[in-house]
């Protein structure tokens, strides 16, 4: 995937995390984070397993992106 933005500096960027969002038709009930780890045949990366996302994890979550 390739994609343009301007964020000041120029800098490089790569996949740290992926957030999927489970629900049905009328809302998302539950979330989970997941980790890339990197295709050795030189692919796409890849998700793990990851693990439910917590109230506590958004928490840091949007601190950390309000400092930044």
């Amino acid at each position: 995937m390739r994609f343009d933005a301007h964020f000041g500096e120029a800098e490089a960027v790569q996949l740290k995390a992926a957030i999927l969002l489970y629900g049905g038709a009328r809302r998302i009930v539950f979330a989970s984070v997941h980790e890339p780890y990197r295709d050795p045949a030189g692919g796409a990366p890849y998700l793990d397993a990851g693990r439910l996302m917590t109230t506590e994890f958004l928490r840091c979550w949007l601190a950390a992106l309000a400092l930044e």
